[in-house]
């Protein structure tokens, strides 16, 4: 039905792992369009412009959603958060993390998005704390998680902490868990090992791992952005190579 826009939302969502950014930003528009008040087109399409680096276009949407739909306002604060992170406005996203929270007391904090906020402007302490009651919440380090391997990527960058990195690497390498290639490579850059950082993204690109999507703003990837390899790689997806 091309006049049901929660079809649409979905066609988009396909079109993002096929890396169409054209098509999905139509697929956006046109649910938009057709049902300019559906909250998940608005948020969905905000998070998109925020992938793209189109960081102003990002929060007008966002605040949009919010305004039609201020009953939720919890959950699209959540949302304008992940924006603000990515637009690498880490104060304003922690205010805006903690506003959510405030709105739903009863609800769980996202701690993962939090501490990758917290690790964003380099506080580094509050980034562990809550990177790890993240991993808690996901059945503990000896299971694969993002956060795990953002908690890592930190421990990477301290002297005296570099070998829990370093065996957090080991597990995760020999796990017959699936490990995102696009995640895993974040410790491999953190490491200093670029030509593995490279490689596993290289496999992320053939796999459709969407999580690969996040490479043309996050900071986690600032460290390769110069290499010939990254910026081929970034060519290739048709995303951003957003700088500090």
């Amino acid at each position: 039905d091309s006049n049901l826009a929660k079809a649409h939302i979905a066609n988009a969502s396909i079109q993002e792992y096929m890396f169409d950014w054209k098509g999905a930003d139509a697929e956006y528009k046109k649910a938009i369009g057709l049902n300019p008040n559906l909250d998940s087109a608005r948020y969905r399409y905000a998070f998109y412009l925020a992938i793209q680096n189109r960081k102003n276009d990002a929060i007008r949407e966002i605040d949009e959603a919010e305004k039609r739909d201020p009953i939720n306002k919890s959950g699209i604060l959540l949302w304008k958060g992940s924006i603000l992170t990515m637009a690498r406005q880490f104060d304003e996203a922690i205010k805006t993390y903690d506003e959510a929270n405030k709105l739903s007391p009863n609800g769980t904090p996202d701690n993962f998005s939090l501490g990758y906020a917290y690790a964003g402007k380099g506080a580094v302490k509050e980034a562990v704390s809550y990177y790890k009651r993240s991993i808690e919440a996901l059945g503990g380090e000896d299971k694969y998680s993002q956060p795990l391997v953002y908690l890592a990527a930190l421990y990477a960058k301290m002297p005296d902490k570099r070998d829990q990195a370093l065996e957090i690497l080991e597990r995760l390498e020999t796990t017959d868990e699936y490990v995102s290639p696009s995640i895993i490579a974040v410790l491999y850059a953190a490491l200093g090992e670029k030509d593995k950082a490279i490689e596993s993204l290289e496999k992320a690109y053939k796999e459709r791992d969407l999580l690969l999507r996040f490479i043309g703003v996050g900071y986690e990837y600032d460290a390769l952005r110069s290499d010939p390899r990254f910026i081929d790689l970034i060519k290739r997806t048709g995303l951003p190579n957003t700088q500090k």
